[in-house]
């Protein structure tokens, strides 16, 4: 149970700094 919730809390994390990567891209 510890392990899924790691894998998809990894997940949420990869996709929240691709969209602040895009973000920047949008900005600057």
């Amino acid at each position: 149970m510890e392990i899924i919730f790691l894998v998809s809390n990894s997940c949420n994390f990869a996709h929240i700094l691709h969209t602040h990567e895009q973000f920047e891209i949008l900005v600057g």
